[in-house]
């Protein structure tokens, strides 16, 4: 139910049923999209145990920051998101992706500062990949 309510507040009702939506939290990261079937709507949900704090904890636990990261992203994260997308082809097959949460606060800051009062900011990978670049 907890995603309905994100899904309800950051995609506007015309993306319903073509968006998936990714809020990173501080210590969790929910995905999920809407589905409608017959006369009912469906949340189709799942969450990563990591949002921003608690993976950069966790990674701080290593000799290395980056290689720890890479390896509990590889071993942790990306088996969670295969499953998921393997029990569920849909979360492939969304039109749109709406990201909310504070690193996207922070991307959005710094790659499109003029644009941080409008209500939707499009990111594209690329902007996302720079900002990646610049914080390693």
């Amino acid at each position: 139910m907890r995603c309905f309510f994100g899904i309800a507040g950051a995609v506007p009702p015309k993306y319903f049923y073509s968006s998936i939506f990714v809020d990173v939290g501080s210590g969790n990261t929910k995905i999920g999209y809407l589905e409608k079937v017959g006369g009912s709507i469906n949340v189709m949900s799942f969450e990563i145990p990591y949002g921003t704090v608690s993976l950069t904890e966790r990674a701080s636990k290593g000799k290395d920051f980056r290689t720890e990261l890479v390896g509990v992203l590889n071993k942790e994260v990306k088996p969670v998101l295969k499953r998921e997308a393997q029990k569920n082809p849909a979360y492939l097959n969304r039109q749109n992706v709406f990201l909310v949460g504070s690193i996207v606060w922070a991307i959005t800051t710094l790659q499109k500062p003029g644009q941080v009062e409008e209500a939707y900011v499009r990111l594209r990978s690329s902007d996302i990949r720079n900002f990646t670049l610049a914080v390693w």
